[in-house]
Order: structure tokens, then C-alpha cells, then sequence
């Protein structure tokens, strides 16, 4: 009975131990804000995330292709041949180019698993570790629109609230000189302080209560205006690779256009979603002719 307790043990032992070799940590992988559809879980291993060959490259929109009676794999992008992998095996051509995988292909449980970056970046995909929500990110050339919520005040309760963007910008005119007070802001922790101009006749500027464990939020500040018709708008987020561009629309009154008199002080609320935002890029804010004004690096 014993000996039986005792080989039941190894026994055990032996399959924890594989589980703990094979199946790792298991990341979730996104591809542009959304997970994948897997009939496998990715693995983490040693820093390095594997995943289903065949399950990525088609999620890409390429194919994959066994040579028979050999351990090659090639990925194919229409007819061009894109990678060429060979299981057990850290040794892939590229392009024509050969590379170093940072770990070999491997068949586990009747898959070919592969290293995610290795492959999708062959593709021209950019790969970036979320390490806030434990997954890989995904994101093609063309980059990807981020939803945004504004402050403003809200028709029926007369209130101020965040509210999903339904905007329909339009117009040219805008500042041709900006002030020199006109500012922007990167909002991730609580009570974290809004970096304003001197000399400016404002009350503190506070971001709306907010869960930063959820939200970050984005300010613009316009500076002081003499009169009415001036404003300052968010028109649009996008990520692109490392890089988060805040499309800015500033307008002023065209010449001759009746505006109401008085100093106002225009500025800009948005809030995004943590969850849309893959790594930690920087956020630089551009206005309608592409001028960069600002560009931020966030902490958290």
C-alpha cells in the first residue's frame, strides 16, 4: 500500500511539475482592444508569451501552411512567404532574413506553439505588454481609434456630466497664434496637480471626480480670451503604435462676427478607459494642421 501511496505521489508530482513547465502564467492576447477567440490559452514562459500558430496568424489575416513529412511551417501573407519556422527549433527566416526566436517551437498538445511577438510583428503588427490587465496588445499599421467621454453639461439636468462624445465638428477657422498660456494635461491619480500659467485670472482647476484605477483624464486649457467665440475641443484619440495623438480643434471669431464681450477662460475634459490604452505611450496633443503642441509621458 505504501509503495502504491508512493508511486501515486511522484506520479503527481510529475504532472504538477509539467503543468508548471508547460503551461505557465496564461495572458490573455488582444488584437486591437479585443481578445482573441482561442481554442487554447496562450502561456507565458520566461517572459515570453506562446501562443497557437495557427490560431494567430489567421486571427492576422494570413495563412499557415505544413510542409508534409517535415517539421516546417511557413506563414503566408497572399502568396508571399512571410516566416518559415521549424518546430524544436529557435532558428526562423523572415523575409528571407534568418532570426533567433527567444525560444524554439514546440508541438504541446497537439499545437504548434510559437513565440506571439516573433510572429506578429513579421506581419507588421506592433506587440506590446499590458502588464495592468496581464495581457499582449496587438495593434495593426493603422493604428486604433480610442472612445472618449466628455464633461460638459447635460441638457435635461441642467448638471455636468461625463457623457459619450456624439460630436460633429466642423469649421477652419482656427488660432493662428496660440497663447502663451494655453496649456494641456495628462490626469492619472487622484489630487495629482494640473500645471497651470502664471498670471491667469482662473479658479483652481480640478479634474472632475473620477476612478483613476478605471479612467485617465485629458485637459486642454486655451488660455484667457477677450471675448466669446473662442474654444478649444478634443476631436479626436488614436493610438498609434507607442503613441497616443489627441487631435485639438481651436477655433476664434471670423472677422465681422457679432460675439458676446467678456473675458471666458476655454478649456477641455475627456476621460479614456485604462483598458483602451495598451503599454505606456506617450500622449502628444496636435492641432488641425498636424503642429505638435504638447507631448506627455505619463507615470501611471
Amino acid at each position: 500500500m505504501k509503495k502504491l501511496f508512493g508511486i501515486l505521489l511522484i506520479t503527481l508530482t510529475w504532472l504538477t511539475l509539467c503543468q508548471v513547465v508547460w503551461a505557465g502564467e496564461k495572458p490573455l492576447l488582444m488584437l486591437e482592444g479585443k481578445a482573441f477567440t482561442l481554442d487554447s490559452a496562450a502561456i507565458l514562459e520566461n517572459g515570453t508569451t506562446v501562443a497557437k500558430v495557427r490560431t494567430v496568424v489567421e486571427t492576422l489575416g494570413a495563412s499557415v501552411q505544413y510542409l508534409p513529412g517535415s517539421n516546417t511551417v511557413l506563414i503566408k501573407r497572399g502568396n508571399e512567404l512571410v516566416m518559415r519556422l521549424t518546430v524544436d527549433s529557435n532558428e526562423a527566416e523572415v523575409k528571407g532574413k534568418k532570426v533567433t526566436l527567444p525560444r524554439p517551437v514546440k508541438v504541446i498538445g497537439g499545437r504548434t506553439m510559437a513565440p506571439v511577438k516573433v510572429v506578429a510583428e513579421a506581419l507588421d503588427y506592433k506587440v506590446v505588454w499590458n502588464q495592468q490587465f496581464f495581457s499582449v496588445d496587438l495593434r495593426g499599421p493603422g493604428g486604433l481609434d480610442i472612445p472618449y467621454q466628455l464633461w460638459e453639461l447635460d441638457g435635461q439636468t441642467r448638471d455636468y456630466l461625463w457623457q459619450d462624445s456624439q460630436r460633429n465638428l466642423a469649421g477652419d477657422w482656427y488660432k493662428d497664434e496660440y497663447s502663451q498660456f494655453m496649456t494641456f494635461s495628462v490626469v492619472t491619480k487622484e489630487k495629482q496637480p494640473v500645471t497651470m500659467p502664471p498670471l491667469q485670472t482662473l479658479l483652481p482647476i480640478i479634474p472632475p471626480q473620477v476612478d483613476f484605477n478605471e479612467y485617465m483624464v485629458l485637459f486642454g486649457y486655451l488660455g484667457e480670451a477677450p471675448t466669446g467665440g473662442h474654444s478649444i475641443q478634443f476631436e479626436e484619440i488614436h493610438q498609434q503604435g507607442d503613441e497616443i495623438i489627441i487631435k485639438v480643434r481651436t477655433s476664434s471669431p471670423p472677422p465681422g462676427l457679432m460675439v458676446t464681450q467678456g473675458v471666458n477662460y476655454p478649456s477641455e475634459y475627456v476621460r479614456i478607459a485604462r483598458k483602451d490604452v495598451a503599454g505606456q505611450p506617450t500622449f502628444v496633443f496636435v492641432d488641425q494642421r498636424g503642429k505638435v503642441l504638447a507631448t506627455f509621458q505619463p507615470k501611471s
